[in-house]
């Protein structure tokens, strides 16, 4: 037998701790204020602590009123999801992506007009972040990430190669003599991305643990660090894949050729054991198809 407090209770905390407010939750769930305050005080005696407090004219939620909420706001949307499943609502929600800025506009954005061509009738809810999320409570159908593979709880398929190769507008390389090695490359400013362990990582891999990696400009935003070598402003580690368009049209070019280092690659990343919806398997699939058309 489960161990439940009343779920009439449960849910005049849920709303009345997102309004903060009992007489906006009474209005939400059609019910009196005197209602929603006496759910209130039945749930706290049935916890034995209280839920919330008063600051002056406001209410908020005491530390123990916080945890409560957050944890049973995942088991409320799980409910909503659920009942949305059952009565075919569910597949008419967008399809919600998460991936970093550089993948959305260097490879997914010149692609997705094809997907939308095709299936005009999925919407597409794009988040270009690199902050952690929470598929659950965010809703999130699919994440491209940029890493090693490694993400506790979920499961991930490598889409792209990760080799981060030298590259730099040729406007850095006008009037300078052209590298030859690696060591060559001190002569020109760096750009790095947040820091300098990736650029410390390339050198290393070739034999040079004492690199004067102090020139330069750092990012915090790897579409901004891109954005700086194409201006030619110094030397950047990017991904070959990513950098496609800009290395054909010559914008950019590989000083040393192709001698990369691979440090990663981006990943299509999935919650473990999730049943994908309709729409959304659909633009797994044509991900995978994309990829593995230009892989051909």
């Amino acid at each position: 037998m489960r161990r439940l407090p009343p779920l009439t209770a449960l849910r005049a905390f849920e709303a009345a701790a997102r309004h903060l407010n009992y007489s906006r939750a009474a209005e939400e769930l059609n019910v009196t204020h005197a209602a929603i305050s006496q759910q209130i005080r039945q749930l706290e005696d049935w916890f034995a602590f209280r839920l919330f407090r008063k600051e002056g004219r406001s209410m908020i939620l005491t530390d123990a009123g916080q945890r409560l909420q957050k944890d049973y706001l995942r088991g409320f949307d799980i409910l909503e999801e659920a009942t949305k499943r059952a009565l075919g609502l569910e597949q008419d929600r967008p399809v919600q992506i998460t991936t970093t800025l550089v993948f959305a506009s260097r490879w997914l954005m010149p692609r997705l007009g094809r997907f939308n061509t095709d299936h005009p009738a999925i919407r597409i809810k794009l988040d270009s972040t690199t902050a952690l999320v929470d598929y659950d409570r965010e809703n999130i159908d699919i994440g491209v990430r940029y890493g090693a593979g490694r993400w506790p709880g979920l499961k991930a398929r490598m889409l792209i190669p990760g080799d981060r190769v030298p590259m730099c507008s040729p406007l850095l390389l006008e009037g300078r003599k052209k590298p030859e090695k690696p060591a060559d490359l001190f002569a020109l400013p760096f750009i790095h991305d947040v820091d300098q362990s990736e650029w410390e990582a390339w050198f290393r891999q070739r034999g040079i643990e004492e690199a004067d990696l102090e020139t330069g400009t750092v990012h915090t935003m790897s579409m901004l660090a891109y954005q700086a070598a194409l201006e030619g402003h110094g030397l950047f580690l990017g991904v070959e894949e990513m950098a496609k368009d800009d290395l054909e049209s010559g914008r950019l070019v590989m000083p040393l050729g192709a001698d990369a280092v691979w440090d990663g690659g981006y990943f299509l990343v999935l919650p473990e054991g999730r049943e994908m919806r309709p729409p959304v398997r659909l633009f797994h699939d044509w991900l995978l198809r994309e990829v593995a058309g230009e892989k051909t």
